[in-house]
């Protein structure tokens, strides 16, 4: 020990050396102070300041910035101007950190001052004793010829650093914890004399850690992400891998369990949401509230949410796992586009589907150029990718289809275009309707054609035979009834709505009402000519599908796509007034259709009647003088405002002037001459259905079963086989076929086939039996 040294086993002790020692007169006036704690340096400073000027290290500095050994020395030599007795604290906050050759340079530099006479400066120490012994008094020239040394003799009482390497600027309440943050923080650490844990955000501590600490005094816990500070600090567990691009969002959740206690990723989720159960949320709704979510932390935990905790491989959880950020365009992008970078993409098709109804939409060149890709695939295949939720997947499935056989093709076509497939859907409207056979093959041969931009083979026969002259089209057209008018019932009229739109009617009028109103359909004839002003209703009038055919040339397929969309809107329309008013019955009406086979892509034959109206298909005769022929014939005009007058109708679809580029109507073809009728009224009840049987099955080679409901429901049912949507066929009478080879992966078991009819589910199970292999007897 240096023979200076002098210990002392309490207080009392040192206060009475340090009182005693203050009046004589001494060369050195420095006075080394060893102390075991922050709370006996109070203690210290509490005492000294009765007689002494306290020089405070924070209230030399400047900026923030750390400070020099060459400005504490010139602040004591200016204080010792003024004052005799001095007390400089907390100068082991400083030599903590300093270097070797600071460290003993300062200690040298304080050692040297010499005044000869009663000055003192009272310098204390806390836990540096150690470095003080082995840097400094062990190699000082003058140790055993200097001034007094004091120290207290105890246990140094140990501060547990905990320094995060990451920054965080907002506030905390930690009542256990001493933070500091600033150069200002850690020389003013001292005055709480009951610290023992300190959070440290310091600047000071990151730069000097690694050389310094630990030491006598402080431990050190370093803390390099947000997710180790939850575990160190609240002693908790958050359910989520750091990624240090989440720092933000790890830095709320700092703020959220200084706040409310422990949290999890649940738990934050269905508090925020208000979900009771996350388990049971559909990715449709988690998409949704993340597209609603204004705050970036909530989506985040959304996000990781689903990629964490999803149990399933949902097309979300590979749609999230490809996202960069949280942005919505971003995971609405890859929502439309990821399935295309995917293979085994059957078990996302509903998911995908249900989302994408309930999401923006995106360029559609983005999704055109998607389907390039898949564009040699066979449409069974290409199903699996196309929703018809956008106007390129329906341009897309409408060009696919071209050249194909429909038929086949008609359980991918639901699958993928819903409209276009009811749109086509005569086979099962047929039973329902009470009319002549050839009507519906007729316009399921025109759907088709018009599906295909094309005038078959079968459809000119068809016309030929009906209209091939005037007694031909009077022996069928007057058989056909006009609508009745309920002028007291509530009444709709759909300008331009031919018979080609029913089987599309039908099915969304049955969709959107369920079992709450009957649905009947009939098919019925207009007043000649078939126009507007000599079929016109007093009521409510929607004219968007008329004015959009009179004000567009015909082009294909986008004109087809506009029209399936305008009636869409137009039965959503009266849907929603039929649910708002509670009407008890509806009547919708239409003056007259409309054909696209009188295109000049279908015709060049010019005939020459100049004056003929609506762009040839029909002349007011100022005589009575008859003109019939196998194109056009003259009829008694059926206008209310011109029955004296006779008119010219084109019987075909070659028109009487012009070459048109539009859809046009007033003339006598079956799609300008015939309208649906719709009358929808209030259901006096709910209607149970029953299966007739339940069990059936098939051989694997025929897989065909039909199955029967009862009573005989009004729509089509819905038949789900393992989550996938069949096509059935209605035979009539409550008679539906349904063929498993829609199944790609069909084989020999019990499949267990969901029937859903509006509101009820009934289960038929379908048993599929395998066949046998003939081997020759040897």
């Amino acid at each position: 020990m240096n023979s200076n040294m002098k210990e002392f086993n309490s207080f009392k002790d040192l206060f009475l050396e340090i009182e005693d020692e203050k009046n004589s007169k001494n060369r050195y006036p420095v006075r080394f102070i060893f102390l075991n704690s922050f709370e006996e340096l109070n203690e210290l400073i509490g005492q000294l300041k009765e007689f002494s000027e306290v020089i405070l290290l924070d209230s030399l500095l400047v900026g923030g910035k750390w400070l020099t050994k060459d400005m504490i020395l010139s602040k004591i030599k200016e204080k010792l101007q003024e004052d005799s007795k001095l007390l400089v604290a907390p100068l082991s906050e400083f030599l903590r950190f300093t270097p070797n050759n600071d460290f003993y340079g300062l200690l040298k530099a304080l050692s040297e001052i010499e005044t000869n006479d009663y000055t003192r400066i009272y310098i204390p120490f806390v836990g540096i004793y150690k470095r003080f012994k082995r840097e400094f008094i062990d190699e000082f020239y003058r140790r055993d010829e200097w001034a007094p040394i004091w120290r207290l003799r105890g246990d140094n009482k140990n501060i547990t650093i905990y320094h995060a390497t990451f920054d965080f600027d907002d506030s905390l309440r930690l009542p256990d914890f001493e933070i500091i943050r600033t150069t200002e923080d850690w020389f003013n650490l001292w005055r709480n004399p009951d610290v023992e844990n300190v959070l440290s955000f310091s600047k000071v501590i990151q730069h000097f850690h690694a050389e310094w600490l630990p030491d006598e005094i402080f431990k050190l816990e370093l803390i390099d992400n947000q997710k180790e500070f939850i575990e160190k600090i609240f002693n908790g567990r958050f359910e989520l891998p750091f990624n240090e691009n989440d720092s933000i969002y790890w830095n709320k959740l700092i703020k959220i369990f200084n706040e409310k206690g422990a949290v999890t990723l649940f738990s934050l989720i269905k508090d925020h949401l208000n979900i009771r159960d996350l388990n049971k949320v559909e990715p449709v709704n988690l998409v949704e509230y993340f597209l609603k979510e204004s705050d970036y932390f909530y989506r985040w935990l959304l996000k990781n949410y689903v990629l964490q905790f999803s149990e399933e491989e949902t097309y979300l959880k590979h749609c999230f796992a490809k996202m960069n950020g949280l942005e919505n365009i971003e995971l609405v992008e890859s929502l439309w586009l990821e399935i295309f970078n995917l293979e085994d993409i059957e078990s996302f098709y509903l998911e995908r589907k249900e989302i994408l109804k309930n999401i923006p939409k995106i360029d559609e060149n983005k999704i055109k150029a998607a389907l390039e890709g898949i564009k040699d695939l066979e449409l069974k295949k290409q199903a699996w990718y196309v929703t018809g939720i956008s106007e390129a997947e329906k341009e897309f499935v409408v060009n696919t289809v071209v050249e194909q056989d429909l038929e086949s093709l008609r359980p991918y076509i639901k699958e993928c275009f819903p409209e276009l497939y009811y749109y086509s859907d005569w086979d099962n409207i047929k039973p329902i309707l009470n009319s002549d056979e050839w009507i519906s093959e007729y316009f399921k041969e025109y759907n088709i054609c018009k599906i295909r931009n094309d005038f078959s083979e079968n459809l000119k026969l068809a016309i030929e035979e009906k209209n091939h002259d005037k007694d031909s089209f009077l022996d069928w057209f007057y058989r056909i009834e006009k609508p009745e008018i309920k002028q007291k019932e509530v009444n709709y009229w759909i300008d331009g709505l031919g018979v080609e739109w029913l089987p599309l009617i039908y099915h969304l009028l049955n969709e959107y009402l369920d079992e709450d109103y009957l649905i009947e359909a009939k098919i019925c004839r207009v007043n000649l000519p078939s126009i507007t002003k000599c079929n016109k209703y007093s009521f409510n009038k929607f004219g968007d599908l008329d004015s959009y055919i009179h004000n567009n040339h015909y082009r294909h397929p986008q004109t087809l796509l506009e029209e399936l969309e305008i009636v869409r809107r137009i039965i959503e329309a009266i849907i929603n007034d039929i649910r708002t008013c509670d009407h008890e019955t509806i009547n919708i009406y239409s003056d007259h259709g409309f054909s696209f086979l009188t295109l000049s892509k279908f015709h060049s034959k010019i005939l020459d009647f100049e004056d003929a109206k609506h762009e040839g298909r029909y002349l007011w005769l100022e005589n009575s003088k008859e003109l019939n022929d196998r194109y056009y014939m003259t009829l008694k005009s059926e206008c209310p405002d011109n029955s004296d007058k006779s008119v010219l109708l084109a019987l075909k679809h070659v028109s009487l002037y012009r070459v048109p580029s539009r859809e046009t109507h007033g003339g006598a073809t079956p799609e300008e001459v015939l309208v649906p009728y719709f009358r929808i009224s209030k259901s006096r009840g709910e209607v149970t259905y029953t299966l007739e049987t339940e069990e059936l099955e098939a051989d694997i080679g025929q897989p065909v079963v039909t199955f029967k409901l009862s009573p005989v429901p009004r729509g089509i049912p819905e038949v789900l086989v393992e989550k996938r949507t069949l096509n059935v066929e209605n035979k009539g009478d409550g008679n539906y076929q349904l063929d498993l080879s829609q199944l790609s992966d069909l084989k020999p078991k019990l499949y267990k086939i969901k029937v859903k009819i509006n509101k009820q589910t009934l289960e038929l199970n379908v048993n599929i039996k395998g066949g046998f292999i003939e081997r020759d007897l040897i």
